[in-house]
């Protein structure tokens, strides 16, 4: 087989990456003495350069590679040697430096080819691409090469995509809508007003609403495209008014609040009006710590929707900023005024979503945005314990690796009917106190929270991250009834450039020997394989099973076990794929099940 590391990566995630393979090494001997070594000879420093176009490896996209000798060793003093392809690997399209800009023509141009082409050549002059992996040379093209010239409709719209494509075939996309406009020969009555709504980086809004104000109101949604058009009566007085109201917490997360708290502290500055115009969720026209309280407070699920109920801001495309680090300088226009139409015009709005800071929302469905996969897992450790009934707990969340943290969301859940919660408790991580909890939902068993830092901060092993004091209302088992999860905020933490997830650590320590007991599987999540531990009281007959979201099987496994612990190990291929699986232990007496997560 081939390891394959994934470009660009550090050193150290090079190492990472190659440990998880070289862990997949297994040894047969026929000696008695049970120690085995295997050792290896990669080196993250040690890779041979090559072109994707004239590659000395047939594998797909690597632009580097090395072969590396596995070495074993018996307690019989034997050795034996294997060698195995390493490959870094090229998966993402070039980055583009630079923006196109929407084209428009007359039908009535005797060459529209030839503008077309010029048009597009112009774009592509304006735009560079770089390559992080690639050696060779970024090329630039555009397609179609050919638009679309059919203005019987009175406009013809061709989507072109520029296009960066490196040595090893990966490629990005800009796009833009070139337009032919046919104004007829005489003095029509009627006059097409039509344009599209996208976002500063040029994705397009699909779900607004676009209204023409003005003799017989018009309105209509956007698609995919963020495309709108109107025929409207010509020498009329039109407002066109562009809105979208749906769905708040679109593309917003803990993350927009480190990037807010950064600005008001001038120590990284927004970058572009429209990522301030974002910043001003209560729209007073500045930012203000009154945006960050606002914005947390949605974020914990404590408001439903911002001041304004409004979820975007829509901004003539056409508008220059006369002051681009203050938007708020002067009034920007949210609308387009037509006076008098006299012929057809194209209007273009830039969406704004309210909040959003890093771009994340997700402009075409009513689905949230931003499905990055995670890049590991932050670990909040409590130790489990037996609860009384009637007794009450202060439970410690502490801290497991928090280095380089600037914030973390989740929802907190708990069993209502075996636990009440009392109050918060304490912290001793800066700045965490019970207005990063939302508790208005602690009667469906759930708690959502959110904290952030301006700079990243790192906390010992064992300090408290934050305490929270239950009432013990049933006597149960705590890792039984109390678990993080994304139900409400979802469960993300911001550590050191990655986007992880965050993980409620009980260990796998059995409190009671005597008992029946399924532990949380080791690792989790995880890429290649994992260990599913469990206790029985007595000798029986188990069934351990795996369980898709939708309820299907597609793992079991049954046989008689001793009275003690036992482990067993199940394979990434055991099973059809990656996500959330679930998995029961069951014998005669016990039926027990926990939740586990397989990465790419």
């Amino acid at each position: 087989d081939i390891c394959v590391i994934e470009c660009p990566a550090d050193n150290e995630s090079m190492q990472s990456q190659f440990d998880d393979y070289a862990n997949l090494a297994t040894v047969i001997t026929s000696c008695s003495e049970a120690s085995i070594s295997i050792v290896n000879n990669f080196n993250p420093n040690g890779f041979i350069s090559q072109n994707c176009t004239n590659p000395t490896i047939a594998v797909a996209g690597a632009v580097a590679y090395q072969v590396v000798t596995f070495t074993a060793s018996d307690g019989c003093n034997r050795n034996a040697t294997c060698t195995a392809l390493v490959v870094i690997k090229d998966s993402d399209g070039p980055t583009i430096s630079g923006n196109v800009s929407f084209g428009i023509a007359d039908c009535n141009e005797t060459n529209l080819q030839g503008g077309y082409t010029n048009w597009a050549t112009n774009q592509l002059n304006g735009l560079s691409a770089t390559d992080e992996c690639s050696n060779g040379a970024v090329t630039l093209s555009y397609a179609p090469l050919t638009p679309n010239v059919d203005c019987s409709s009175g406009l013809a719209s061709t989507l072109v995509s520029f296009i960066a494509t490196d040595d090893c075939g990966n490629s990005s996309i800009q796009t833009a809508y070139y337009r032919i406009i046919d104004n007829g020969t005489g003095e029509p009555v009627m006059a097409t007003v039509s344009g599209n709504l996208f976002t500063e980086d040029s994705e397009m809004v699909a779900l607004a609403n676009v209204e023409v104000e003005g003799g017989s109101n018009n309105y209509m949604m956007t698609n995919s495209d963020g495309y709108y058009h109107f025929d409207l009566e010509m020498a009329q007085n039109y407002t066109v008014l562009p809105s979208r109201n749906d769905d708040p917490l679109n593309g917003i997360t803990t993350y927009d609040l480190v990037l807010l708290g950064q600005h008001l502290l001038e120590f990284n500055l927004l970058d572009s009006p429209y990522k301030m115009i974002a910043a001003d969720v209560n729209e007073s026209g500045s930012i203000t710590s009154l945006d960050l309280i606002q914005l947390r407070r949605l974020i914990l699920h404590i408001d439903d929707q911002f001041p304004s109920g409004k979820s975007w801001t829509f901004v003539d495309a056409g508008y220059v900023f006369p002051q681009p680090n203050n938007p708020f300088a002067t009034t920007f226009p949210t609308a387009y005024n037509i006076n008098n139409l006299t012929s057809a015009e194209i209007v273009d709005f830039i969406g704004v979503k309210l909040g959003d800071l890093n771009a994340t929302a997700n402009t075409t469905s009513l689905q949230a945005g931003d499905t990055r996969s995670s890049d590991g897992q932050l670990n909040i450790r409590l130790e489990d314990q037996l609860l009384k009934a009637g007794q009450e707990y202060e439970l410690d969340f502490k801290a497991s690796d928090f280095k380089d943290v600037e914030g973390f969301q989740f929802t907190l859940d708990f069993a209502s009917e075996y636990l009440e919660l009392m109050d918060f408790a304490g912290s001793e991580l800066r700045n965490m106190s019970a207005d990063n909890f939302g508790f208005n939902k602690i009667k469906d068993g759930k708690i959502t929270v959110s904290w952030n830092e301006t700079q990243a901060v790192n906390m010992p092993d064992d300090a408290a991250l934050f305490k929270l004091n239950f009432t013990a209302l049933k006597e149960t088992q705590l890792s039984k009834v109390v678990s993080f999860s994304s139900t409400l905020t979802a469960s993300e933490a911001y550590q050191a450039d990655l986007l992880k997830e965050v993980i409620l650590d009980f260990g796998n320590t059995v409190t009671n020997e005597k008992k029946f007991t399924l532990l949380q599987n080791q690792p989790n999540p995880f890429a290649q394989e994992t260990v599913i531990g469990f206790q029985l009281p007595e000798a029986t007959d188990a069934t351990l099973t795996i369980f898709d979201v939708a309820g299907r099987t597609v793992w079991v496994q049954s046989q008689n076990y001793q009275v003690g612990v036992h482990q067993v190990v199940v394979e990434k291929e055991d099973l059809e794929g990656t996500g959330v699986y679930y998995y029961q232990l069951s014998t005669g007496k016990h039926t027990a099940i926990r939740k586990m997560i397989v990465l790419k």
